[in-house]
Parts: C-alpha cells; sequence; structure tokens
C-alpha cells in the first residue's frame, strides 16, 4: 500500500531533524567533555589566584601598619 504523498514528506522532515538533533547533541557533548576536561586547570589557577591574592592583601596590611607607625614617628 503506497503512502500518501504528504506522510512522504513529513516522514522525511521527521528523519531530516533528527539528524540535526543528532549533529548538534554530538557538537554539545565535545564541548562538555572540552569543559569538563578544562575544569582540574581552571581550579588549580583560582586556587593559585587566592593565595597570590591572600599575600597582596597581607603585604598591604603591612604596608599600611609601617606607614602608620612611621606617621606617628615609631619607626
Amino acid at each position: 500500500m503506497p503512502l500518501p504523498l504528504h506522510l512522504l514528506q513529513a516522514f522525511l522532515g521527521a528523519a531530516d531533524c533528527l539528524a540535526t538533533i543528532a549533529d548538534q547533541l554530538e557538537a554539545v557533548c565535545a564541548a562538555l567533555s572540552r569543559l569538563a576536561a578544562a575544569v582540574p586547570g581552571l581550579t588549580s589557577t583560582c586556587d593559585a589566584f587566592s593565595k597570590d591574592a591572600a599575600g597582596v592583601i597581607a603585604k598591604q596590611a603591612r604596608t599600611r601598619q609601617v606607614l602608620g607607625e612611621a606617621r606617628r614617628g615609631v619607626v
């Protein structure tokens, strides 16, 4: 029994849509894999930045203390 033309067109359209979705899903999965691979490096960089920032804050506090002492004539 032959399919009516509109059903064949709908079937072909659905198959085309499915192929497009499969391609997009593959691209998203690849991007997600790259992102997951980058997370450890990002974590390490953030940890290093946090430690560096703590050092800068400590140096700034020490500089303020020395400056305050110098202004009061303690040094």
